[in-house]
């Protein structure tokens, strides 16, 4: 609580910025959070600035995850029954999750604003160009922990394979 606390004999500005610093550290370590004072020597606005130039320290950059090799699978559309073709590939880090698609390989990033169509389906679409039926290997992907992934589809539909996410995995 700023201000509330008295401020203890001896304390410097430098040592309660060590104090704070070495808390937080903790509380990222236990993976928890923690209360702290924080005296009249450090403003909110300070506080903040500190726990900026803390980032990168505090939360490294997660690792992302991509497929080792491409794999592909074949199969009947749910919904459209025309037979489509699904290859899966490594990409590269920060690229997100993006079917290519149609004649012209259309790249549909996998968004929330890609979505076209959510009635029975999930239909993502980008200049006219549609891939239904995507929610099965988008759950495989999050379960998974898939950031990274170009899903080549040949054909309307995503297979529906069995009908769950399994045989994605």
């Amino acid at each position: 609580t700023r201000g509330d606390s008295p401020t203890p004999a001896g304390f410097t500005r430098a040592k309660e910025e060590e104090r704070l610093a070495r808390c937080i550290r903790e509380a990222f370590e236990r993976g928890g959070s923690v209360t702290i004072p924080v005296f009249a020597l450090v403003k909110t606005q300070e506080l903040l600035a500190m726990l900026w130039r803390m980032r990168e320290e505090l939360s490294p950059a997660m690792r992302q995850q991509t497929i080792r090799k491409p794999v592909s699978v074949e199969g009947i559309g749910l919904h459209s029954g025309k037979p489509g073709r699904v290859t899966l590939s490594p990409a590269p880090e920060d690229s997100g999750i993006v079917f290519r698609a149609g004649a012209e390989h259309e790249r549909i990033p996998a968004a929330p604003e890609s979505v076209v169509n959510s009635h029975y389906a999930t239909t993502v679409g980008k200049n006219g160009t549609r891939v239904q039926t995507v929610e099965h290997l988008m759950a495989a992907a999050a379960g998974l922990g898939i950031d990274n992934l170009d899903v080549e589809v040949d054909g309307v539909e995503i297979p529906a394979l069995d009908g769950s996410a399994k045989p994605f995995v």
